[in-house]
């Protein structure tokens, strides 16, 4: 129990208590107020024990004395860069965009925390973070000291250098706000050394496949998705996420205004929303007339759909809820599943030969047509909602390469003296 506390001694206690074994120990006890945390905005309080009063007197005082003169409290004294990153990822998530946040939370959790979590946010070197970046680089395995607790990875193969890159930025973001808020002196994520990056090289289908994989898809419950998506380029989560007023029949056009985004709900029950396109931006495609066709045969399809599941039908109710439906649904209405979606796709591409094709090469496929029949740059830039034409120019220079050689010939000697007949002329 507290004693009575001393005339003149603040917050200094006298306190009693009990212990397992029934006897009494007592000693004296003080709270100094040491300002406010600068993550959660709490006030600090920090706890001195002592035998004596007078011990339990001079560690309050020199307590206070260091706080006046520092002017505030260190508060990463003895956090962890675990918990860190915990309020890191909690200040972060309202300012990105959702699976921005579920990258980040993914890289600290599955590789920052098991290999460099214990480690106090002020006491992380530089070394230490490009050790960690290194054997991810490696063996894709965890630092090999007393603040491990596990692999980085449960297969133990080296990750990619995207990957690591990527992992790379997370921690360097969360150390640089760190910085920023005077937690730490310096960011010990600058100025390390990243594995090399190759370029990927886009695989598109050739004409040939383009045709085999049209013939292969007849019939497929995903044919017009798979169809429209060579038609404009679209990424999946574009052309799952179209909804009806986003056709105009009329102009023959589509607008691209968002993605479907998947979430998890309760009890993991999935939601499904509209998100931003990836750079947040719409953009108005002039559709083909095959994919106009193809539009109006999905209409069709879907009204007969809704007619014949009645009561089970779980989309739109009448024609002006049908423009805020989605354009793919299953037979039910209901929002089609990009797990199942990529697998019929790959069951198609792997039985005309190339097993190896992913969804994105029909958005490949799409682009490097278009440049190869020369349609202008800055075309085939708006219907991949690239922000600008010279991230278009280095994902598809391959398709641009015999342009390139062209114009190396008619440029060929532009410099040199004119003929005697260019003189006179």
């Amino acid at each position: 129990m507290a004693g009575k506390r001393p005339n003149g001694d603040g917050t200094i206690y006298k306190k009693t208590v009990t212990k397992k074994d029934g006897k009494q120990y007592t000693y004296w006890e003080t709270q100094v107020s040491a300002g406010y945390d600068e993550i959660t905005g709490k006030l600090i309080r920090r706890t001195y024990t002592g035998k004596t009063q007078a011990e339990v007197k001079e560690k309050m005082q020199k307590a206070t004395t260091e706080y006046r003169e520092e002017g505030k409290i260190l508060t990463p004294s003895n956090m962890t860069l675990e918990k860190w990153l915990d309020e890191w990822l909690k200040m972060t998530k309202p300012t990105i965009k959702y699976n921005a946040y579920k990258s980040y939370e993914t890289q600290v959790r599955v590789h920052i925390k098991p290999a460099l979590g214990k480690i106090k946010l002020s006491q992380l070197s530089k070394y230490q973070v490009q050790a960690f970046i290194n054997l991810l680089s490696t063996t894709g395995k965890n630092i090999k000291n007393e603040h491990s607790i596990g692999n980085t990875t449960k297969s133990n193969e080296p990750l990619s250098p995207k990957t690591v890159k990527n992992i790379h930025g997370v921690l360097s973001k969360a150390l640089k706000t760190a910085e920023d808020m005077e937690l730490i002196r310096k960011n010990p994520a600058t100025g390390i050394k990243l594995p090399r990056l190759e370029k990927k090289q886009v695989k598109p289908l050739t004409p040939d496949e383009i045709y085999a994989f049209r013939k292969a898809i007849q019939g497929n419950k995903y044919e017009n998705v798979f169809c429209l998506t060579l038609y404009t380029g679209l990424r999946e989560s574009e052309v799952l996420g179209l909804l009806w007023e986003d056709v105009d029949f009329q102009s023959g056009t589509l607008t691209v205004k968002g993605q479907l985004l998947r979430q998890k709900g309760e009890k993991g029950k999935p939601i499904f929303t509209i998100a931003e396109t990836k750079n947040s931006k719409q953009r108005k495609l002039n559709l083909m007339p095959e994919a106009i066709q193809l539009l109006e045969r999905v209409k069709i399809e879907q009204t007969k759909n809704r007619l014949s599941a009645g009561a089970k039908w779980e989309g739109w109710q009448n024609s002006k809820e049908m423009q805020k439906g989605f354009v793919f649904t299953n037979k039910n209405g209901g929002h089609l599943n990009q797990t199942t979606v990529y697998q019929y796709f790959k069951e198609a591409v792997k039985s005309i030969g190339v097993p190896e094709s992913r969804f994105h090469d029909l958005r490949h496929t799409f682009a490097t047509e278009c440049l190869r029949r020369n349609v202008p740059l800055n075309e085939v830039q708006n219907y991949l909602g690239h922000s600008l034409p010279s991230t278009t120019l280095n994902i598809y220079a391959h398709s641009t390469s015999q342009g390139a050689k062209e114009l190396v010939e008619k440029m060929k000697g532009f410099t040199e003296e004119p003929k005697q007949a260019e003189h006179t002329a």
